[in-house]
């Protein structure tokens, strides 16, 4: 077993405030990342005029397990800016980057914590030459697949191409493997949504021409050959099917996408027009192909969305669906978290409003949905305050009908919300956040019953000089983090 290394506290405690344990470490340049089940805390510290980077391994309730010492080679922590860190390719990567210098060092440690090597600096632009260059990225272990586009005079030309990670590499260097061409005609985009060791699935939106509508690609993930292309059917209609979200259900050979569904008069990408005004239902589909690609299932969901009485909409508003989790039980159920957006104000814009939880019951390959009232939540709406138009709380934006579906995949820039629960009697909860610019500070507030009434709770208010952040754990427990003083940092737990 390898042996602890002494750690240095400002002052050392594990301390309980009502329902919050508290931690505060000597470290600067601070970080923190979920990985593997575990917690962990990175930053630079000094001793002796000689910095090192200090990395902790704590359990999920805040308990110490290890920790690693790495000497920076009488580099001064006040040379790098705040320490960065994601789990590209299954590992911890630490980044290290230099102020003033367009250089930066990663540090890559594998599950087994061992010491890791410290690699030479590299340009800031080599980190990830294809996070850089392609669109639409998707990593699968070792394997990264992406969408790159050209375009010329005769139109768009969309291509599939496959990288593998070359090894012993102090960057993320790839090798290709090889590129799928797609047809080059009236494709308006294509979205990598799956991929294991024997396939990757693409979600395709051909909006012209005898193959209009939505295609799911099936490619050999060895060779780049097409298995199958599968469209998405409405009985010979002309639907427009918005991806949302994929399952795949391997122990059965099935594989499903959700989404929201439109009539063809809805959307109308070729002339920028979208006719959804006024209208208060959302329609949710589900697809499945099986392992040969073909159809084993066309599902519809209807749901009108209920609004308060005296709720004034001073401009026509339609709401959409996204996805957040899917999750398949033995049984066959299905359970779905979604988000409810509005439409705002500002062109193409949606924001965030309502969560809720959706169950799909399987009955002889056959999904029926339990009744579901779908409303807007004023509490929720009440949080955002007076926002100014440029705010992105809790909001999506596209630049043009073109980019429809982006509205329902891709990433908020802020988003509101931190988690969603039902409670033991079936309430559901909301933990949120909020930044606010005039004030310089994080809010974090919940949404919950008191005495049977739902109301607002703020819980803490973190100013934004301290870096705070928030890591959701589980279901009934978030960790906050801030740099209280330079070379202080403080990691709260609390339950909710």
């Amino acid at each position: 077993m390898k042996k602890l290394i002494k750690i240095i506290f400002a002052f050392s405690f594990l301390a309980l405030r009502g329902n919050a344990q508290i931690k505060e470490l000597i470290l600067e340049n601070t970080g923190v990342q979920k990985y593997n089940g575990k917690l962990y805390v990175f930053g630079t510290q000094k001793n002796d005029k000689v910095s090192n980077l200090i990395i902790y391994k704590f359990s999920l309730n805040l308990e110490l397990e290890d920790s690693l010492n790495l000497n920076l080679q009488n580099k001064s922590g006040d040379e790098y800016l705040q320490l960065i860190s994601d789990t590209l390719h299954n590992k911890l990567n630490i980044y290290l980057y230099k102020k003033e210098k367009k250089t930066a060092q990663i540090i890559k440690i594998e599950s087994s914590f061992k010491m890791p090597k410290l690699e030479d600096e590299i340009d800031v632009a080599r980190i990830n030459s294809l996070a850089l260059l392609q669109k639409e990225i998707y990593y699968f272990n070792n394997d990264v697949y992406s969408i790159k586009t050209i375009k010329d005079t005769s139109g768009i030309q969309f291509y599939l191409n496959k990288h593998r990670l070359k090894k012993d590499k102090p960057n993320f260097e790839y090798e290709q493997a090889w590129q799928f061409p797609f047809e080059k005609k009236d494709i308006n985009s294509a979205l990598i949504i799956h991929a294991d060791y024997s396939r990757v699935r693409l979600f395709v939106n051909i909006i012209d021409g005898n193959k209009k509508g939505q295609w799911l690609l099936n490619i050999h993930a060895k060779s780049g050959r097409l298995i199958k292309g599968t469209k998405i059917s409405d009985n010979g209609g002309l639907s427009h099917f918005n991806f949302s979200k994929a399952l795949s259900d391997s122990s059965n050979g099935k594989f499903y996408v959700f989404g929201q569904k439109y009539s063809e008069f809805d959307v109308d990408q070729n002339n920028n027009k979208l006719n959804l005004d006024g209208k208060k239902q959302i329609k949710l589909f589900a697809f499945c192909i099986d392992s040969l690609g073909e159809e084993c299932g066309n599902f519809e969901f209807a749901f009108p969305i209920l609004e308060p009485k005296g709720y004034a909409n001073k401009i026509p508003i339609n709401y959409i669906i996204r996805l957040a989790e899917i999750e398949q039980y033995t049984n066959g159920t299905i359970n779905i978290i979604a988000n409810i957006f509005k439409s705002v104000k500002q062109n193409w814009c949606y924001q965030h409003i309502n969560t809720f939880k959706l169950e799909l019951n399987q009955n002889n390959n056959v999904f029926t949905a339990k009744n579901q009232n779908i409303g807007t939540n004023l509490l929720f709406e009440k949080y955002y305050g007076q926002s100014e138009e440029n705010d992105l709380s809790g909001k999506i934006c596209i630049d043009t009908l073109i980019e429809f579906e982006k509205a329902f995949t891709s990433n908020l820039t802020f988003p509101i919300q931190i988690a969603y629960k039902l409670d033991e009697m079936r309430n559901p909860i909301w933990l949120l956040q909020k930044n606010d610019s005039k004030k310089n500070m994080l809010n974090i507030s919940m949404i919950s019953p008191v005495k049977k009434v739902y109301q607002i709770t703020s819980l803490f208010n973190l100013s934004k000089t301290e870096n705070p952040g928030v890591i959701l754990i589980n279901n009934s427990r978030f960790l906050i983090f801030r740099q209280s003083t330079q070379d202080k940092f403080l990691l709260q737990m609390n339950n909710w």
